[in-house]
């Protein structure tokens, strides 16, 4: 059966959490951004708009970008706080589930307890609730083990 040896990199714990959090956040920004816009386009095209029109449309793009920074900033302290998500981290599946091992602990997860899983460009997401995933990097499993894991996950019929 697969088994995946992997250490979650700073730039690994980032990926993952832009994958996690950022198509959310996207379209946030993207609605904000709209309605920035539509302040902006009514203080142009009115004669009498008061200027806070003005600053209110141009606040909300910095305040996204405020905010994209700080999330970064909070994500890359919450990596170096984290000394066990930094340690190697081996992920075995089975006809039973899933086992992961790493110095600090091991954890069992049967498919049993699989909620639902998700498959990303970098990433396969099982989870055991519905917030918060096991992230397993996909570039430390070969092409026939995905494959192999994907097939036990549709034998189970767990939801993606």
């Amino acid at each position: 059966m697969p088994m995946a040896t992997y250490r979650f990199t700073q730039e690994l714990y980032l990926q993952m959490s832009e994958e996690l959090i950022g198509g959310k956040g996207k379209k946030s920004a993207l609605v904000l951004v709209s309605v920035a816009l539509l302040f902006l386009v009514s203080y142009f095209t009115s004669e009498d708009a008061p200027i806070h029109t003005l600053l209110f449309g141009l606040m909300i793009p910095i305040v996204l970008l405020a905010m994209r920074l700080l999330l970064k900033r909070f994500l890359r302290r919450s990596y170096e706080q984290q000394a066990a998500l930094q340690e190697e981290i081996q992920a075995e599946f089975n006809a039973s589930g899933t086992q992961l091992s790493q110095a600090s602990g091991n954890h069992q997860l049967p498919w049993e307890r699989v909620l639902k899983w998700k498959e990303t460009k970098g990433f396969l997401y099982l989870y055991e609730n519905p917030q918060v995933p096991i992230a397993v990097p996909k570039a430390a499993l070969a092409d026939e083990e995905l494959n192999c894991i994907r097939s036990a996950l549709a034998e189970h019929k767990l939801a993606t």
